[in-house]
C-alpha cells in the first residue's frame, strides 16, 4: 500500500485524480489537458459518497475534482469526505459558464480552485497551486489535522481537549 507521506502529485510523478462529474464526460477535458502538459495521470470516478470515500481510502488521490452538476454527490459531502478521509487532498470545481456568481461561495466552502471547463489550458497550473496550498498540511501528525478540523468546526480550545 502507498504511503501518506508519498506526494506523487509533485512535478514529474503520477497525478492520482478522483472525478465526481456528471454528465460523466465533461470532466475528462480537464483531465486531457493534465495529460496534453505532459503529465501521467490516473482517474477514478465517484458518483456517490461511500465510492468517494473507498476512493479516498485506497486509491489515495492527489486531487478531487467535482462540479456543480454532480447531483448524487454533492459539494458539501465531498468536502466532509475529503476532510475526514484525506485532509491533504484539495478539491477543485469544474465549471462551466454562468456559474461565476457561484465561485466566491465554493472558496468559502473549502474548495481550493475553480477551473472552467472551456479553460482548460490552465488545468495543470490549478492543480500545482492547489497542491502547493496543501503541501504543509501533510507534515503535521493526524492529532493535529483533526485539531485544526475542529477549530474550523467552531469548537473552543476547551471543547477541543
Amino acid at each position: 500500500m502507498l504511503k501518506n507521506s508519498r506526494h506523487s502529485g509533485l512535478p514529474g510523478g503520477v497525478l492520482r485524480v478522483v472525478l465526481i462529474d456528471e454528465p460523466s464526460t465533461s470532466g475528462d477535458v480537464l483531465v486531457g489537458a493534465l495529460r496534453q502538459s505532459g503529465r501521467e495521470v490516473l482517474v477514478e470516478r465517484a458518483d456517490h459518497e461511500d465510492a468517494l470515500v473507498s476512493l479516498l481510502r485506497g486509491f489515495w488521490p492527489d486531487v478531487v475534482f467535482t462540479s456543480p452538476q454532480a447531483a448524487q454527490l454533492g459539494l458539501p459531502a465531498v468536502l466532509a469526505a475529503v476532510r475526514t478521509v484525506r485532509p491533504t487532498v484539495p478539491v477543485i470545481m469544474m465549471t462551466g459558464p454562468g456559474d461565476e456568481h457561484r465561485t466566491a461561495g465554493w472558496i468559502r466552502a473549502g474548495v481550493e480552485e475553480v477551473v472552467r471547463r472551456d479553460a482548460a489550458g490552465q488545468t495543470a497550473e490549478a492543480v500545482r497551486r492547489a497542491l502547493e496550498v496543501r503541501q504543509p498540511l501533510a507534515r503535521l501528525s493526524p492529532r493535529q489535522i483533526e485539531v485544526l478540523r475542529l477549530i474550523t468546526e467552531g469548537l473552543t480550545s476547551r471543547e477541543i481537549a
